[in-house]
């Protein structure tokens, strides 16, 4: 064994190629109808293999970081791989060290040269007992896999669906993040969020961002003229 991989297995960590800022914790996730998606992931132990999908903003991302921030917290080896920030790269399926999970959000931004590579790491995956959780934007058999082998391995796990939020819901979840922001918000804020933005909690929480540190940075309350201004409407 080499150095790295002694690294990999003495020390707990990480290993995100693309970190996010904040990584979001299971307590920012708004369920709506999503509370056995959120239950399944808070088992301990999960699954061995989970397959979430949703539509975009729906919170496949946020899920995987909770669960990272969790597992990290129990001193869990944790390779989390972001597909859609890795389409030229193509050694990150090669030489694994051990670990306890392994997360890989968008698996339809897998390269195809690499998808007998992925086949290969899943059956490793399965046999060690790893605990792996893929997000995609389709089902699995909905996959566009030029390999049958590896779409077949993906529609033998666990597969759960996130339920977008209705109106009520998504207003609800941006006052909770809001809150979390250190925003108090007039509700009419909220519907015109609503009616300007693109209707995804995602995009949403992005835009909500980038108000809370305007109004930090200018002193100025949020209103409908600042938001305006910020976001170009």
């Amino acid at each position: 064994m080499n150095q790295n991989q002694k690294t990999h297995h003495e020390n707990p960590q990480l290993i995100l190629p693309l970190v996010p800022e904040t990584l979001k914790s299971f307590d920012l996730f708004f369920p709506g109808k999503n509370n056995l998606v959120l239950e399944t992931l808070r088992a301990d132990p999960p699954p061995q293999f989970i397959y979430l999908y949703g539509n975009k903003g729906s919170g496949k991302s946020h899920l995987l970081e909770a669960f990272t921030i969790e597992a990290l917290k129990q001193q869990k080896r944790i390779l989390f791989l972001p597909l859609r920030n890795l389409l030229k790269e193509k050694t990150y399926l090669k030489d694994w060290p051990e670990f306890d999970a392994v997360l890989i959000d968008d698996i339809e931004y897998l390269n195809p040269e690499l998808q007998p590579d992925m086949c290969h790491q899943f059956n490793e995956l399965q046999s060690s007992g790893t605990t792996l959780i893929v997000t995609s934007s389709a089902p699995p058999a909905a996959l566009d896999f030029n390999l049958p082998d590896l779409k077949s391995r993906m529609e033998s796990g666990l597969s759960l669906k996130i339920e977008a939020l209705k109106e009520d819901e998504l207003i609800t979840a941006l006052m909770m993040h809001a809150k979390h922001m250190g925003l108090a918000l007039d509700d009419k804020i909220y519907e015109f969020l609503l009616k300007r933005l693109e209707r995804n909690l995602g995009t949403l929480t992005q835009q909500l961002k980038q108000i809370a540190d305007y109004s930090l940075i200018a002193r100025r309350p949020v209103t409908t003229a600042m938001i305006k201004e910020v976001l170009g409407l």
